[in-house]
C-alpha cells in the first residue's frame, strides 16, 4: 500500500508491503511520487476509495495537522478506518457483508481492522 503526504513543500511517498521494510522517499511533484510508488510495487492500488487521490492526500494532511494541534502525535487518517470498520460491524450481522462493504478481499485482512470489544463479543454469544 502506498500513502502520500505533503510536508515541508514536498510530497512524501511511503510504500508498505507485508514482509518487507517500509520504503519512503520525498519528491517535489505528486506525479513523481506516484510513479516511484508504482515501480516499488507494480500495479499498486493507492486507495480502496473512489475519490481522487489528490483529495485523499489533502484530507489526510488536514487530519494529521489537526492531530498535531491536539497533541495526538501518533494518530493518522488511516487509523479512522479501524474505528469505522469496528462500528460498521454492529450494523452488519454477517462478517462477509462487512468485508464486502469495507473492500477487503479476504477475512484475514479484515481481521487487521476489526477490533470488537469484549462486551460486543459476549453479546454475540448470547
Amino acid at each position: 500500500m502506498a500513502t502520500f503526504r505533503f510536508r515541508s513543500n514536498r510530497w512524501q511517498a511511503r510504500v508498505r508491503r507485508l514482509g518487507y521494510p517500509d520504503e519512503t522517499r520525498s519528491f517535489l511533484m505528486h506525479q513523481e511520487a506516484e510513479r516511484w510508488a508504482r515501480t516499488v510495487k507494480p500495479g499498486i492500488e493507492h486507495q480502496s476509495f473512489k475519490w481522487p487521490l489528490k483529495l485523499l492526500c489533502e484530507v489526510s494532511a488536514a487530519f494529521e495537522r489537526a492531530a498535531e494541534r491536539a497533541s495526538l502525535a501518533d494518530l493518522h487518517f488511516h487509523d479512522s478506518r479501524h474505528t469505522a470498520i469496528t462500528q460498521m460491524a454492529d450494523k452488519l450481522p454477517k462478517v462477509i457483508e462487512l468485508a464486502a462493504v469495507s473492500g477487503h478481499e479476504s477475512l484475514k485482512m479484515l481481521q487487521r481492522y476489526y477490533h470488537p470489544s469484549p462486551q460486543t463479543s459476549a453479546l454475540k454469544f448470547g
